[in-house]
């Protein structure tokens, strides 16, 4: 933000609040906005703003009122404010900064647009190129807008042709013309033709910029043709300003803004006091080659509450469009309103440039992938029950299609509708479903992260978010409710109390929470929470299979593959729901986790049907041998889809025999202590070692050395050296080896 200096002073009296105004416009472009109205005694405000390079002491200020122009340096403003040397200038002013190199074209500019601006107040960082921006500066004094705004180059001794529409309720159009270099009269020659074939070239230009105007011009589409006659290319910006019933006016946005922030746009379109309905609105926000289109609607929902009232709006948010595309990230951005209406013959432009600041808030941004994504928002502004669906998730658009809760759910498709849920909280977790793209990062915004707040509890199912930043285990996470809930469910894994204890997956679906992470918790009472997350975990990225694909869902149910009958070898293991894969797993050891994304809630009664893939042999389809739940024993050997259950199942093939493979499968318990049991095939017969090596890769224990027969084997390891001393906790490897072939598996001895 720039820094601002306050002046206050009666009539022309001025009195400094701040003394060292000298230093601080010694090496800065300085704007000044100079307000005085004696009829109602209101006091000058003269406010000074600092503007980065490169247009550093450089420049003169100008004063207007319409009439008469003041031009000062910049280094002597301290002396002219001093001396009250300052006119006395009535009702508003205008007052811009303007480079040294370009002085004379820049003056006559200025004063042009002081004088087309009727006095009205504006200021710019700069207009040593004005021409270039003239139908913006015109509109932003004015507060009117251009049917077009066009802005090129024109070839030397060529034309161009310039459509534009002028709609029934219009009853003058002015036309600007202006170019980046000053030109002889004849060398520049502009005609306007109606929709009836009448021209307008009365068209008089002087200098740099001149305008036309026409009183009750006819309705329809017009033509302007520019013709250059001289020997140079010129840049040029032409624009027609609209006089008409149907007004369009854009919401007030600040001039500087933090480019991280937030912020709401609308835009209002009446036909005198009518709203006009059936408008396409759209903003551009450009910065040199990038630019990015919006839309707005006027449909009670993106930030405006009320629909079908001509005010048309949209948050905006390009934080994550243009991080890592400037350097630096701040600068001047072009907003730029395009408005039509096919039923009111409706064209409409508006140009504005608004400075972007630093960023204000801490960097925090998560990964999210194309499909389902368990995660809240923690950092959300705590007020009145929460965000508004279409503020939180703004840095996701347009990729964002579905936000569901427990409540309800909210879709976006051009523009957000909602099914129950219209605002987010920062307690509550969250399932975003994200499309078209593989990775999008979810900027938040808000405050301060609350993490000693209270959580209730109420009895079935709550979804919470994880609001700490240390990464730990769910049961540690949860400590203080532990005794009033029975089942925890996350995106990748999932956990159920039993007699013995809680269980999960002890692989790489080893259940932990992260910051940000929503995950459903099944209570049996009511309780309340408080988070525990000091005691940071190492993440666990969990092993993606590749032989069978499947599509993720809102909701899943916990299978937990027990054995395989007759010890089959294989690396993958997928479920399926008639034709359809819909969980799977990579081999690690079992009991082995997978989530099924089964659909009972269509009515479907498909059996489940399991099936393992062993390298480049033949796929082979199992079934159930025996199902339990909650360790009771079904009476059927059969698995049907079921909402949120947690079955294990021990399974067995179809009279058919696995093939076997060379690999280490892994341990069981992992984690362990003391002991563990490591399995293994081998598909000839021959000379086997299994070994341990710790972490530096120094060799602890051998387990097997010697001949094996084809097929599975396993040894049991007690956590001991070869010299019999129990070791320390830590990472370890298992490595097998016959032959050439080699294989290594991590573990951890955790004591």
């Amino acid at each position: 933000m720039p820094d601002v200096v306050n002046m206050v002073g009666n009539n022309n009296s001025l009195v400094p609040v701040n003394n060292n105004i000298s230093d601080l416009i010694e090496d800065v472009i300085v704007n000044i906005t100079y307000r005085h109205d004696t009829n109602l005694n209101v006091p000058f405000h003269v406010g000074y703003q600092r503007f980065e390079p490169p247009m550093r002491n450089k420049g003169f200020i100008l004063f207007s009122d319409g009439l008469h122009n003041y031009t000062i340096s910049p280094n002597n403003i301290q002396t002219y404010i001093n001396n009250n040397y300052l006119p006395d200038i009535k009702c508003h002013s205008i007052c811009y900064t303007t480079d040294y190199a370009f002085a004379d074209m820049s003056m006559s500019n200025m004063s042009m647009i002081a004088q087309w601006g009727e006095g009205l107040f504006y200021h710019r960082p700069n207009v040593s190129y004005s021409y270039y921006d003239v139908q913006s500066l015109i509109n932003g004094i004015r507060q009117t807008n251009s049917t077009t705004d066009t802005r090129g180059i024109i070839i030397s001794n060529q034309a161009t042709s310039i459509p534009f529409s002028v709609d029934s309720k219009t009853f003058r159009i002015k036309s600007y013309l202006s170019f980046g270099e000053e030109m002889l009269t004849d060398e520049i020659t502009l005609n306007l033709t109606s929709p009836s074939g009448t021209e307008y070239n009365e068209y008089l230009f002087y200098g740099v910029m001149d305008r036309l105007d026409i009183n009750n011009p006819e309705t329809g589409r017009w033509t302007a043709t520019i013709e250059n006659n001289s020997e140079l290319s010129v840049e040029y910006c032409f624009g027609v300003e609209v006089i008409s019933d149907i007004q369009t006016e854009i919401s007030e946005i600040p001039q500087f803004q933090p480019v991280d922030s937030l912020f709401l746009v609308s835009v209002s379109v009446t036909d005198y006091l009518e709203p006009v309905l059936d408008a396409e609105v759209t903003l551009t926000i450009s910065r040199d080659t990038w630019s990015k289109e919006i839309i707005l609607y006027d449909n009670g929902a993106n930030g405006d509450l009320i629909g079908n009232d001509g005010v048309y709006s949209t948050y905006v948010y390009i934080y994550n469009e243009v991080i890592g595309l400037f350097s630096p990230i701040k600068g001047v951005y072009e907003f730029t309103y395009n408005i039509n209406s096919q039923l009111q013959d409706l064209k409409r432009s508006i140009r504005r440039h608004i400075y972007m600041s630093d960023p204000v808030y801490p960097f925090v941004a998560r990964n999210l992938r194309q499909g389902w994504n368990w995660v809240g928002f923690p950092k959300l502004v705590r007020e009145n029950g929460g965000n508004l669906v279409d503020y939180a998730a703004v840095s996701l658009e347009p990729y964002l299609s579905i936000v569901l809760s427990d409540k309800g759910y909210a879709s976006y498709e051009d523009y957000w509708s909602y099914y129950g849920l219209q605002y987010l909280d920062s307690k509550v977790g969250y399932k975003l479903r994200i499309r078209d793209i593989d990775n999008i990062k979810l900027f938040e915004m808000g405050t301060k992260v609350d993490t000693t707040s209270v959580y209730k509890i109420s009895e079935g199912w709550n979804w919470i978010t994880y609001p700490c930043y240390t990464t730990v285990y769910p049961e540690e996470a949860l400590a203080n409710i532990l005794d009033d809930i029975d089942y925890i469910k996350a995106q990748k894994w999932s956990m159920k109390k039993k007699e013995e204890g809680w269980v999960h997956d002890n692989f790489s679906l080893r259940p932990i929470i992260k910051y940000g992470d929503s995950i459903e918790v099944r209570a049996i009472n009511n309780t309340s929470l408080v988070w525990n997350g000091y005691r940071p975990r190492g993440e666990i990225k969990p092993l993606v299979a590749q032989f069978y694909t499947y599509e993720d869902k809102p909701n899943y149910e916990t299978i937990m593959v027990e054995s395989i009958e007759g010890n089959p070898t294989y690396e993958e293991i997928g479920i399926y729901q008639g034709d359809n894969c819909i969980g799977a797993r990579v081999f690690e050891g079992y009991p082995l986790q997978i989530l099924a994304y089964s659909e009972p809630a269509n009515g479907d009664s498909t059996e489940l049907e399991f099936r393992i893939w062993a390298g480049d042999k033949k796929e082979i389809v199992l079934k159930p041998a025996s199902v339990y739940e909650d360790m009771v024993l079904s009476q059927e050997n059969h698995l049907y889809p079921e909402l949120n259950a947690f079955r294990h199942v021990h399974l067995k093939q179809n009279d058919e025999n696995a093939p076997a493979v060379f690999a280490l499968e892994g341990n069981y318990p992992n984690p362990f202590n003391p002991s563990t049991t490591v399995r293994f095939s081998i598909p000839n017969e021959g000379k086997v070692k299994l070994s341990i090596y710790n972490i530096r890769g120094q060799k602890v224990a051998d387990l097997i050395d010697g001949e094996l027969s084809a097929g599975i084997h396993q040894a049991i390891w007690q956590g001991k050296d070869n010299g019999g001393r129990s070791i320390a906790s830590g990472i370890y490897f298992a490595k097998l080896q016959q032959g050439k072939r080699n294989t290594v598996h991590k573990m951890v001895l955790l004591k």
